[in-house]
């Protein structure tokens, strides 16, 4: 055998055993209820384009219908986890828990944000409330200029 069969022999036993590493991958998502996070949509359809694109190849330039054939197969697969994605998606985004509320989570992370920036600051600012004080000293320290602020908490 030549350096090419060598090579043809892989190639063949390489995409055939892609074919079968799409299945862990399909049941992952066929059993996934949480809106598929864990893979990538994009990456998923750029991969079922590169298959089309070497299925085209094959045919046309190549004229190798065995190399084609394992390539649709390819093909298949990607477009099968491509649309279990999408439809995991488009149902979830129906069932309103994605745009209508969106908005909202991402206020309510700002303010959260901007609490957690506001203790930060008093909490570096303001002297704690264990330091032991003079008789005459109070708390919160008379020329507090954040005594008015509706955030602070007692």
């Amino acid at each position: 055998m030549t350096i090419s069969d060598y090579s043809a022999t892989a190639f063949a036993l390489l995409n055939g055993a892609r074919i079968i590493a799409y299945a862990p991958q399909i049941r992952c998502l066929t059993r996934d209820n949480d809106n598929a996070k864990a893979v990538s949509l994009v990456t998923w359809t750029l991969f079922a384009l590169a298959n089309a694109a070497t299925v085209a190849y094959a045919v046309v330039v190549l004229n190798d219908l065995l190399m084609a054939g394992v390539f649709v197969l390819n093909l298949i697969g990607c477009t099968v986890i491509v649309a279990l994605i999408a439809r995991k998606r488009i149902l979830r985004a129906r069932a309103g828990r994605l745009p209508g509320k969106l908005f909202k989570r991402l206020m309510l992370s700002w303010r959260r944000r901007a609490q957690r920036r506001l203790d930060l600051h008093l909490m570096l600012t303001l002297p704690s409330k264990r330091t032991r004080y003079r008789e005459d000293d109070c708390w919160p320290p008379r020329n507090d200029k954040f005594r008015h602020h509706p955030d602070i908490r007692e």
